[in-house]
């Protein structure tokens, strides 16, 4: 094999805040699984997703990009509770 073929990326790549150490992007494979920020939507397979499998915490990227857009103080808090900082570009 040609080293690791993961493509999942270490979250502290893509931001100048330090989040948790075990935050990673990637494209999700499973179906059924909930986004953290908003516990109602189901997040489709193949979707790229925020993962920490130490909190067991999912963000689907475009929740994540409604939360940075509005500015909503219950879901900033939300995002400092595990550690997801709101400086993130991709």
């Amino acid at each position: 094999m040609f080293g690791n073929q993961s493509s999942w990326f270490p979250l502290k790549n893509f931001t100048k805040a330090g989040c948790h150490f075990d935050w990673m992007m990637g494209v999700t494979k499973f179906k059924g699984v909930r986004d953290f920020l908003d516990p109602l939507k189901i997040i489709p397979k193949n979707s790229t997703v925020f993962w920490n499998r130490t909190l067991n915490a999912n963000v689907a990227l475009e929740t994540y990009e409604r939360v940075k857009e509005k500015q909503d103080p219950k879901d900033i808090k939300k995002c400092e509770e595990i550690g997801l900082p709101l400086d993130i570009n991709v």
